[in-house]
């Protein structure tokens, strides 16, 4: 049995917070009309509406550390922003370049990219340079994984470098939509080592290109189970696998739509010091009745055996009794031997 309350929210209309960590107070805060044992909320994201706005490179992962000649450290970020496979390899070349020809005005870095492969190809020219390595620093990974590398990597002058696995400038294939509000307690993730519990609401597939809107309606929402006694609040943000943070720059308002369910059990629910109670209870009231059978079936046997004891008993005193009676017989013709019978045929009388 359950009660559902829908919340139709836009971003636009929050009471605080930003467009990406959105807060709402309920003028009508709803509350659990049970005890918690008998009842609780379950939630679900039945729509959502959200523009493809953010960039997939941004402060916390479009920089890259590097060493060169064996001991120079430095680095380089490329623009926020998105990219595919091109622009990027424009971008993160122009960015190198930028960097070593004020150190060797003659340095040019040049690509090439396999379209069947999905893999670039990197050269350099320098009368300087002659080694650089680009660190896979963590929080700094995205652009090694953009050119097809997810560990550290190398180059010499004149020696073209190829990746090792296929590119991949699209960090953000899906979203996550967060809540410190509604709290849960059977909701993990792995963002980060050990797997720890979350309070993630849904998994939300990008399935469109920068710069259009994300549109999501499952056709099975997520249920959550939520530990809220009361709601009064909710708040909502959304971030990507690539980061334990909110979307960084997602500045733009988006809609949702949840439904608040208020389930009501037909039979209370136990904790599990109760399901513990209650199954020891079931094995001593178990133990109990075993041990009743048993006593009733040593009963049965005991009579079954006075029974018989009774009527062999019976049987022996009917038995002296006939003996008895066969001896104490009185003779016939008043104790004489009965007459013998003259078998003489009478005609030889």
């Amino acid at each position: 049995l359950y009660t559902i309350y829908n919340f139709y929210l836009n971003t636009r209309y929050r009471t605080s917070g930003t467009a990406n960590n959105a807060d709402w107070l309920l003028q009508n805060p709803i509350t659990l009309a049970t005890n918690p044992k008998e009842g609780e909320w379950r939630c679900k994201v039945m729509s959502a509406c959200i523009p493809f706005s953010f960039h997939q490179f941004n402060a916390y992962n479009y920089k890259t550390f590097v060493i060169y000649n064996g001991s120079v450290n430095t680095s380089f970020v490329v623009s926020t922003g998105n990219y595919n496979i091109l622009t990027f390899a424009d971008e993160w070349t122009l960015r190198v370049n930028t960097l070593f020809q004020a150190i060797d005005p003659t340095f040019v870095m040049s690509y090439t990219y396999n379209f069947d492969a999905n893999l670039l190809t990197y050269t350099y020219i320098s009368s300087v340079i002659n080694s650089i390595n680009f660190l896979n620093t963590a929080g700094s990974t995205q652009c090694n994984l953009s050119n097809g590398f997810n560990t550290v990597w190398s180059m010499v002058r004149n020696t073209a470098k190829t990746s090792d696995q296929a590119c991949n400038v699209s960090p953000a294939r899906n979203l996550y939509m967060f809540s410190n509000s509604l709290i849960q307690n059977k909701s993990y993730d792995g963002f980060v080592s050990p797997i720890r519990t979350s309070n993630v609401l849904e998994c939300i597939n990008i399935e469109t290109t920068p710069y259009q809107y994300i549109q999501f309606r499952p056709n099975n929402s997520t249920v959550s189970v939520l530990t809220n006694f009361l709601i009064d609040r909710i708040n909502l943000s959304l971030q990507d696998e690539s980061e334990d943070i909110p979307l960084y720059d997602l500045v733009l308002n988006w809609s949702v739509h949840l439904v608040m369910e208020h389930w009501v059990y037909d039979k209370p629910q136990y904790s599990l010091e109760d399901s513990f109670q209650n199954q020891m209870d079931a094995t001593s009231k178990r133990d109990d009745d075993l041990k009743k059978m048993l006593d009733d079936k040593q009963r049965l046997i005991d009579l079954n055996k006075n029974s018989i004891e009774e009527l062999k008993s019976l049987h022996n005193i009917k038995t002296k009794k006939d003996v008895s009676k066969t001896t104490n017989k009185e003779p016939t013709n008043n104790g004489e031997n009965p007459p013998k019978t003259n078998s003489t045929d009478n005609t030889n009388q």
